[in-house]
């Protein structure tokens, strides 16, 4: 149809007011934006500073610890030798541990010792009174247990770590407590402000008066807040937060203040993105309104196809000659197409001949009540064959004008990505039931061994308890823990394959030392195992943390370890060896055990597989492809080598900070970068 005059500035008009508002909520998103990441990134400085202070009380807790469980600490509260206080607190000793005050406990809550030292003047100093007329140390004495924390005395805010007085193996009753302190003064906050990179300021929290801000800080903070952010001008923001005491009351107010370059360069921005965008909107406004100009010009008939449907149309011959067609159809099929005919694909002439006779038996048609309809590909321009679904309609012959048909072309490709879709969901949920079968079938299978070990040394401790030595029955007991032991780590693994199958398998990655985590994984495998198969640890030299989910790199860790012992012969030694750079962590482990046939190598990592030379030892043949799972889950790789006879190593590589990935995303060449890593590396 012909547009009323009146379109163009309708059009004009409504373009107008549509880039007014774009401008204004764009500006409006923007500052949005940038307020929310100026907070965001005000709240990581104080969470530094949160960081700081609980690494400096853990520091303190971890020098109080070894000083607590030495020996010689632990014959000095018994006979008072002072030859151990003249060697071991001199001021050189608060000079190098950074303490502040050294005080020794018994169990009565005696003071036996207490030192003092001040940093400033460099000479000793007079233990705080309040600390010693307090019941802090009764009730750390009673029963001796490991504090550390902050102290909020009137003489300042005071750092402290209280440990038990054991030996050096941790054994024997406790004599007492050791406690170390550490004022948190303003040494102690410039390291936290260097840390933090922000200036630091603190208050105590039951201050009588406070700066306006800190007083509108705490109150935010009694309700809940974890953090409290707040612009104090154009140029600075500050981000608050509450150190809590010992007991978890609230102690100090500490503020990071930073200057807002985030708010400064978006301004910038913001300026620029406004300019662009309204340079953007004044040349569409031109295009648009010489576009509206031509179709003034177009013409009734051609209105009438254009707003017919929103499906591909065309107006044609009987013959299929091309009259008028929508912009739909030209973006489809390409502009300039002659004959409907020369749109279906050369691959199908049967549907060119079908197409042909629709179009003749329409055109012979007088009735419009039963449309005639085919069906063909065409050769499009987007993609490399669609199929559509033709309707044909005649027109009524004008004068001595041949017949005339409006040809309406119905896409049928999301018709069958749908029906892809629905048969690809079909296939997922016959997947899985598999899979809860085949995890049914395995549980009921692998849990016999370990509940029989169970009824069997149950039945023999209740039949014939008065019978056995103590020796006998720690034997059946541990046979329990170990049948127990096998029981989780089996339903852990089915549990985490049933999820990683299902895509429920979730990524939590932190900073994590991974000297630490092995050394606890490998010290539970040797308790649980039982076996004379040794597991020698070789610790990264200069740890870096990883990050990584500390979940299923324990479950990396356990199954490969409990593999490398469960299937070396005894006598022999398992080694586990990590080695870093500055981008990735290596983790090598080495057994000489029963190795892999080669044959059977390229199917180690497939769920249920269990390789022929086994034997009867148990298994489920999941772990490994847990293992592989898991660590292609947090951007690493695992390769290894294998020799029948002559042990397996495998090689496990982990990116430092690289972001968690999941199955679908791994690439190849994964395990040609941690191939080359581990060269490196070695």
């Amino acid at each position: 149809m012909l547009f009323p005059k009146k379109t163009p500035l309708m059009i004009i008009a409504l373009l107008a007011g549509f880039v007014v508002l774009l401008v204004i909520a764009s500006n409006a998103f923007i500052a949005h934006s940038i307020a929310q990441l100026e907070r965001e990134y005000a709240r990581q400085h104080i969470k530094s500073v949160l960081y700081a202070f609980n690494t400096e009380v853990s520091e303190l807790a971890a020098q109080a610890t070894d000083w607590a469980n030495w020996d010689d600490t632990y014959q000095f509260m018994a006979d008072g030798n002072q030859a151990y206080l003249t060697s071991n607190y001199p001021l050189e000793t608060f000079q190098t541990l950074g303490l502040n005050l050294a005080m020794l406990v018994d169990t009565s809550g005696r003071v036996v010792f207490s030192k003092a030292y001040d940093a400033q003047s460099e000479s000793e100093a007079p233990p705080p009174s309040s600390l010693l007329q307090s019941d802090l140390l009764s009730t750390l004495v009673v029963p001796a247990r490991s504090t550390s924390g902050l102290l909020n005395l009137p003489e300042g805010p005071l750092l402290f770590a209280a440990e038990p007085i054991r030996t050096s193996a941790r054994t024997g009753p406790p004599r007492g407590i050791l406690l170390f302190g550490r004022w948190l003064d303003d040494t102690v906050l410039g390291h936290f402000a260097g840390v933090a990179r922000s200036e630091i300021t603190s208050f105590p929290w039951q201050a009588e008066s406070l700066p306006a801000d800190f007083a509108e800080a705490r109150e935010r903070l009694s309700d809940g807040e974890l953090e409290y952010v707040r612009t104090l001008n154009d140029e600075h923001i500050a981000a608050y937060a509450v150190l809590r005491d010992a007991e978890g009351a609230p102690a100090l107010i500490v503020r990071a203040v930073n200057e807002r370059d985030i708010y400064q360069h978006g301004l910038v921005s913001r300026t620029l993105f406004t300019v662009l965008l309204l340079a953007f909107a004044g040349a569409t406004s031109l295009a648009i309104v010489l576009l509206v100009i031509q179709m003034l010009e177009s013409g009734q008939e051609l209105s009438d196809i254009l707003n017919g449907s929103a499906d591909p149309i065309v107006m044609v011959t009987a013959e299929g000659a091309i009259l008028k067609a929508n912009t739909v159809f030209e973006a489809i099929c390409g502009p300039g197409q002659r004959s409907l005919l020369d749109v279906v694909c050369p691959e199908h002439p049967e549907h060119r001949a079908a197409l042909q006779t629709a179009l003749r038996n329409a055109s012979a048609s007088r009735s419009t009540q039963t449309l005639p309809e085919a069906a063909f590909r065409c050769q499009s321009l987007t993609r490399q064959a669609g199929e559509f679904e033709v309707v044909l309609s005649p027109l009524r012959a004008r004068l001595q004008r041949s017949p005339r048909l409006i040809v309406t072309l119905h896409d049928l490709t999301p018709q069958k990505q749908m029906e892809a879709h629905l048969r690809s969901a079909l296939n997922r949920e016959i997947e899985i039931n598999r899979l809860k079968t085949q995890f049914l079938s395995v549980a009921s299978h692998e849990f016999r061994t370990p509940l029989a070990v169970i009824q069997s040394a149950a039945d023999l401790l209740n039949l014939y308890w008065d019978r056995q030595t103590d020796d006998e029955r720690r034997e059946r007991l541990l046979q329990i823990k170990n049948a127990v032991a096998t029981m989780r780590q089996l339903t852990d693994d089915l549990l985490v394959h049933m999820r990683t199958e299902t895509g429920a398998l979730e990524v939590h990655p932190e900073p994590l030392d991974i000297n630490a985590l092995a050394q606890r994984v490998a010290s539970e495998v040797a308790l649980t195992q039982g076996t004379d198969v040794h597991i020698s640890l070789h610790p990264a030299p200069t740890p870096r943390p990883v990050q990584a989910d500390p979940n299923l790199m324990t479950l990396v860790l356990r199954n490969l370890l409990s593999n490398a012992v469960k299937y070396s012969p005894p006598g022999k030694t398992v080694q586990l060896s990590i080695a870093q750079d500055n981008g990735h962590t290596v983790l090598t482990l080495r057994d000489e055990g029963i190795g892999i046939p080669p044959e059977e190598q390229a199917h180690l990592f497939t769920p249920f597989f269990r390789a022929s030379n086994v034997g009867r030892t148990p298994g489920t043949g999941l772990g490994l492809s847990i293992v592989k799972r898991a660590v292609e889950l947090q951007g690493g790789a695992i390769t290894f080598e294998s020799t029948p006879g002559h042990g397996t190593t495998f090689h496990v590589t982990l990116p430092h900070g690289a972001p968690t990935m999941s199955a679908s995303e791994v690439q190849p060449q994964h395990l040609a970068e941690a191939e080359i890593v581990h060269q490196r590396l070695s």
